[in-house]
């Protein structure tokens, strides 16, 4: 299955790995998160001449692969808590398809850790699926099953306009060169004879989340096995007969900046931070959480007095060239 969703998504950004802007440099490092299979690690490597290193990490081993190249290493964490030998080490970061498993503050959190990971200068790619606007539903069966998806993520808490919600915590972060490209690929079994059973994907896809959608109780849509079985077949014929059903993927690339006085001024306040934790008795306080609400704050404040800075010297050259 993730083997046909890399083939997909690869497809519908015309077969390329990689749409940021990165100049590869021998022996620069590379990090895949949520790697999976490391399909995608596997063919950047192949299409690279260069003597690169390539991290790839999921919460999960079981998809990882037997046999790869030396220079590819594979190893379980989270991206929500890289090692911290690892800060400032990368020239680009990719990562696909975690919005199923993210909240608000699992992105904050996530997001920081990609930038500390990065080198100042490099990259980071996120591809993603809109999860907000759902154009499944091309018929009954498939309309149920966006009133199943809707009611599943509000319950999570999954942010479904990632294509806005992405590029502006990005900035808040402290990323620049911010940009979004967005593709619209139909969900049907396949398209110019690519032999991509697309439809038969998404079947798969959601057929995976039995589980936890009749532990949910079924969301008001199905109450059985049974049942939810045959509202996804019923899904599969709508699709296969459909021009209307499709999704839409973004890729969302951003630069980190060339400076970090957020960072230093972060390592200066940290020690306070834990002492003003213990003073307060905010013992159920999560620390990462709160640590990143504070990096968070001071970046916003960093680009705000920046920016103040920078029209005040502007203003002030265009009175003194008045003057002269």
């Amino acid at each position: 299955r993730l083997s046909v969703h890399h083939r997909i998504i690869t497809k519908a950004f015309e077969d390329r790995l990689v749409l940021a802007p990165v100049s590869f440099k021998p022996n620069d490092r590379v990090l895949e998160s949520a790697a999976g299979s490391g399909i995608w690690a596997l063919e950047f490597n192949a299409q690279n001449n260069l003597p690169l290193g390539i991290e790839c990490i999921d919460i999960s081993d079981k998809q990882f692969p037997q046999k790869y190249p030396s220079n590819i290493h594979f190893s379980v964490q989270s991206v929500t808590n890289l090692p911290k030998e690892w800060q400032n080490s990368f020239s680009f970061i990719h990562q696909r398809l975690l919005i199923a498993s993210m909240n608000d503050s699992l992105w904050i959190i996530a997001i920081n850790q990609l930038f500390e990971a990065l080198i100042p200068g490099g990259w980071v790619e996120l591809v993603e699926i809109e999860a907000k606007v759902l154009a499944y539903g091309s018929g009954h069966c498939s309309q149920r099953l966006v009133s199943l998806i809707t009611s599943l993520y509000k319950e999570r808490g999954i942010i479904g306009d990632v294509g806005v919600y992405l590029p502006n915590l990005l900035k808040e972060v402290g990323f620049i060169d911010i940009h979004c490209e967005t593709r619209r690929v139909p969900i049907r079994r396949s398209l110019n004879n690519d032999g991509l059973n697309r439809s038969k994907h998404w079947y798969d896809l959601w057929m995976g989340m039995k589980t936890p959608i009749l532990a949910g109780g079924g969301y008001g849509i199905v109450k059985t096995e049974v049942e939810f079985d045959q509202l996804l077949q019923g899904c599969l014929n709508e699709w296969d007969e459909s021009d209307d059903a499709n999704t839409t993927y973004y890729t969302i690339m951003a630069r980190k900046t060339s400076h970090e006085v957020v960072h230093l001024l972060f390592v200066m306040i940290l020690p306070w931070l834990g002492a003003l934790i213990r003073t307060v008795g905010l013992s159920g306080v999560d620390k990462t959480a709160f640590q990143v609400v504070v990096r968070r704050l001071l970046r916003r404040l960093i680009l705000k007095s920046t920016s103040n800075f920078l029209s005040y010297l502007v203003s002030q050259s265009m009175i003194a060239q008045g003057r002269n």
